[in-house]
C-alpha cells in the first residue's frame, strides 16, 4: 500500500493510493463495514494507526482494495487535497551518518559488541522539521542550507535490543525524505540540523509488502530540473538491519518513529556532498517505487 496524509477544508485526513485517487480510510471503512465502530479510531492519524498494528493494516488493505471497485469508497483526486507529511506526529526522526573507522580509533572509540566496528553516528530532528510535498523550504537569513536525498524507514512495531536479522520485522514501510540541513555549522550538530521545515518527507509511505527488503531502488536528485546526482539504495553506507539493531540497543523504537538512513553514494556533481539550495531553487528527490517528493526553496525572514 501507499498510505498518506492529506487536508481537506473539512481537515486532515488518512489516505491510500488507489487506482490514481486518494482513498479516505476512515469514511470509507465506515461505508465498508456498515458504519460500525471497529478500528476506525485506529485511522485518526498515521502514528495512531501504526500503534495499532497487523489489524490496523489489514484492515487499511481491506479498506483499500474494496475502494477500488466500490461507488461507496469516499475518495479524492490527487489534484482537490493537500499532500502533508505522511506523518506530522512522531517520538523520534533519527538522521544516520557514518563515523569512518579512522576516526573512532582517534576519538578512543573501541570496537562495540553490538556494531561490528563502531561506526554508526547520527543526530535528532523534530516534528516541526516535518513538511510535505511542496511545501516550502526555508533558508534562513543568516547562512546557507545544504540537502541530501536520503531513504526513510518508518518503524511499525515497537522494539529494543533487536536481532538484525529481525530488524525488517520492525519496519512499516519507506519514503523519500529530503534533509536540509545549515551550513558553516557542522560542529554544532545538534542546531546544524534542526531547522524547522528542514525534512520534506512523502508523499507517501510504501509499504514492505511492496518492497524487498532490503531495497534496491534508483535514486535520483534535481535541483531545478538538472539531475545533479544518480545513486541507489544499495549505495547505502550502513545497511539496514545494522541501523535498526544498533539503534534499538540504545533506545526503543516505536510506531512511527523515523530514521534516515544516511547520504547515498552516488554519481554526479553532488556526489562528494550535500547540494547548497539558495532562494528560488526547486529540489527534488525520486526513489524508485517510493514516489518523488518537490520542495521550492525560499527566504526566511
Amino acid at each position: 500500500m501507499r498510505l498518506l496524509t492529506f487536508s481537506t477544508e473539512e481537515g486532515r485526513r488518512l489516505g491510500a493510493l488507489a487506482g490514481g485517487r486518494i482513498v479516505d480510510l476512515a469514511a470509507s471503512y465506515g461505508q465498508m463495514s456498515s458504519g460500525a465502530a471497529g478500528l476506525a479510531g485506529a485511522f485518526s492519524d498515521m502514528r495512531s494507526f501504526l500503534e495499532a498494528g497487523d489489524e490496523a493494516m489489514a484492515a487499511a488493505r481491506r479498506t483499500e482494495e474494496w475502494a477500488r471497485n466500490s461507488e461507496d469508497a469516499v475518495s479524492y483526486g490527487p489534484e482537490d487535497v493537500k499532500i502533508e507529511a505522511p506523518i506530522r506526529n512522531p517520538r523520534k526522526v533519527i538522521c544516520i551518518g557514518r563515523l569512518e573507522e579512522m576516526a573512532c580509533l582517534s576519538c578512543g572509540i573501541e570496537p562495540s559488541p553490538l556494531c561490528d566496528l563502531s561506526l554508526l553516528t547520527g543526530f535528532s530532528k523534530f516534528p516541526e522539521c516535518l513538511i510535505g510535498y511542496g511545501d516550502p523550504l526555508p533558508r534562513p537569513r543568516d547562512w546557507g542550507i545544504e540537502a541530501e536525498g536520503e531513504l526513510a524507514l518508518i518503524i511499525g512495531r515497537q522494539g529494543k535490543h533487536i536481532a538484525q536479522e529481525l530488524a525488517f520485522d520492525h519496519i512499516a514501510g519507506y519514503a523519500p525524505m529530503i534533509d536540509v540541513s545549515t551550513r558553516g555549522h557542522e560542529g554544532h550538530p545538534f542546531l546544524h540540523m534542526c531547522l524547522d521545515a528542514s525534512g520534506a518527507l512523502g508523499p507517501y509511505i510504501v509499504t514492505t509488502d511492496e518492497v524487498d527488503n532490503p531495497p534496491t531502488l534508483n535514486v535520483t536528485m534535481s535541483l531545478n530540473g538538472d539531475v545533479c546526482q544518480r545513486a541507489s539504495t544499495r549505495d547505502l553506507d550502513l545497511e539496514i538491519p545494522y541501523i535498526v539493531s544498533s539503534l534499538s540497543h540504545f533506545m526503543t523504537l516505536l510506531p512511527g518513529d523515523i530514521i534516515a538512513c544516511g547520504m547515498l553514494a552516488g554519481r554526479g556533481p553532488s556526489s562528494s556532498g550535500p547540494i547548497e539550495l539558495r532562494p528560488g531553487d526547486s529540489v527534488t528527490l525520486e526513489i524508485e517505487g517510493l514516489g518523488k517528493i518537490s520542495n521550492p526553496v525560499v527566504a526566511d525572514g
